[in-house]
């Protein structure tokens, strides 16, 4: 047991070190001035650095092989399992490529927050070019190493357990349900929702609201605003970002139910296994499910909706705007838009097909950075009937240019495990009830139970099996929207 023991303590300086990394990477997105970029991403490479130096340490290498697995708890055991998988993916990679490969983000990253939806692409090409080059030598390294395809080892850095086998059968089954929207697209009137105008620091004491009512604890975490929505620092310590568009409260509003999904899983796991890879949570088609059941399972849905509609009248007035029939047809209309993040439900999933297919190529090297726009143009026309424009373009979201290759598909399948989730969970307690009254008591105390609770002590499959009731499968969802779409 001491080996064990010098393990956790060795992985607990390693989390500490992730830990840090990650607020760091926080600051940069909302606060750091701009000149002091440079600098902050010295840092943040100098730590991914040393992370990776513990990580495949040969220390960690010889206490794996003194542990006795038969003397060890389940938890444990568990625990065992994702050092061993961490500790292999380390080994396989050479330093100096890490260390390359992180500078070559944070530099992207920079260009992106400064120019990003700019007109002109070729000024963030030109950093994008040497990550695409350093994530490509990587991926191949790193595959070849541990004997699976480039593309899942970065499937395997955002979902451990995550392959194409498995993305390629719930995909295909999306696409043909997903993709017909664009014909009637087409064909329908396009419809510009227009809202009152919120000021910013309204929308934010607002959102303040929801998430307590949605059981955030201010005294752990707080709310900030940046270019692009996203949860970042650790359990006791959580940092919600998202947008406020004084136009458009609605879109602020799904923003801050997504990252309460993210920040209520991170801020539940157990405390007595933190600073261990088997107390972190399961993955990002996990992290993405939780917060895709919150923001369009249970945000999207006709019993929460009317009470948003109460909560919005009560609070702004307009109650011709904020009624919920106008709440309803806003988020079960198909639209025209071609940016992801305020994309609707139908039309959803072809933006992540999209990159999805992108991104691949990229890797493969099927498709050079100097033809990303063109092939950009002609899925799109092919999946969405539309052609972009220059703000709908491939560096509307920020996760290339951050190296975040491997992501988008936890979108998709998480939105998959999001309409499990949902369809489950009302066979065990009345969630429609619940949600109609804006309360989120019994949604927490059952994901925590299902997932929250459980971090990483199963595999990623048998973690769907135990928490959704069967196996991941795209029935639920599909079933989910063809109901709304119906209804509407």
């Amino acid at each position: 047991m001491k080996y064990y023991k010098k393990l956790e303590i060795l992985m607990n300086k390693w989390s500490s070190l992730y830990n840090a990394n990650m607020m760091l990477h926080w600051d940069q997105r909302t606060m750091i001035p701009i000149r002091s970029h440079a600098l902050r991403s010295e840092q943040i490479s100098l730590l991914s650095t040393m992370q990776n130096e513990i990580l495949a340490s040969q220390e960690i290498s010889e206490l794996l092989s003194y542990i006795d697995i038969r003397i060890l708890n389940d938890w444990q055991k568990s625990n065992i399992r994702e050092i061993r998988r961490l500790h292999n993916m380390a080994t396989k990679l050479p330093e100096n490529l890490v260390n390359q490969l992180s500078k070559a983000t944070m530099k992207c990253e920079k260009v992106w927050y400064i120019q990003a939806n700019q007109t002109n692409p070729k000024s963030i090409e030109k950093y994008f070019h040497e990550v695409i080059t350093l994530t490509r030598e990587m991926a191949h390294s790193l595959g070849s190493s541990i004997n699976i395809s480039a593309y899942d080892a970065l499937l395997e850095q955002h979902q451990p357990g995550l392959r194409e086998h498995l993305i390629t059968p719930i995909l295909n089954q999306i696409e043909s349900f997903s993709t017909s929207f664009a014909s009637i697209r087409k064909i329908l009137p396009e419809e510009k929702f227009t809202w009152p105008i919120i000021s910013k620091d309204q929308q934010k004491k607002f959102a303040r609201k929801l998430m307590s009512e949605m059981k955030f604890d201010f005294r752990k975490g707080r709310l900030d605003e940046s270019h692009h929505p996203f949860t970042g620092g650790i359990s006791g310590d959580i940092r919600v970002c998202s947008y406020f568009k004084p136009n458009n409260i609605i879109l602020g509003i799904s923003a801050i139910m997504h990252e309460m999904g993210h920040a209520s899983y991170e801020s539940r796991l157990p405390r007595k296994f933190r600073g261990q890879p088997v107390g972190d949570s399961r993955g990002m088609c996990i992290h993405e499910g939780i917060a895709l059941l919150f923001e369009k399972q249970i945000g999207h849905s006709s019993e929460y909706l009317e009470y948003l509609s109460k909560k919005l009248k009560h609070k702004f007035g307009y109650p011709n705007h904020f009624n919920k029939e106008n709440l309803l047809h806003y988020f079960n209309t198909i639209k025209r838009s071609g940016v992801r993040v305020s994309s609707d439900d139908f039309t959803y999933p072809a933006h992540i097909i999209i990159r999805y297919k992108i991104e691949k190529e990229l890797i493969s090297g099927d498709l050079s950075v100097k033809n990303l726009n063109d092939r950009w143009h002609d899925l799109y026309n092919l999946y969405l009937g539309i052609t972009p424009s220059a703000h709908e373009g491939p560096w509307q979201d920020i996760h290339w240019a951050a190296g975040y290759f491997g992501y988008f598909p936890c979108y998709l399948i998480g939105n998959v495990i999001a309409a499990q989730l949902f369809n489950n969970a009302g066979k065990e307690f009345e969630i429609k009830s619940e949600i109609n009254q804006g309360k989120f008591d019994e949604i927490q105390k059952w994901l925590t139970e299902k997932v929250y609770m459980k971090s990483s002590f199963y595999e990623f499959e048998d973690l769907i099996t135990s928490s959704c009731g069967k196996t991941l499968n795209a029935d639920d969802f599909i079933e989910n929207l063809k109901e709304r779409f119906n209804n509407q």
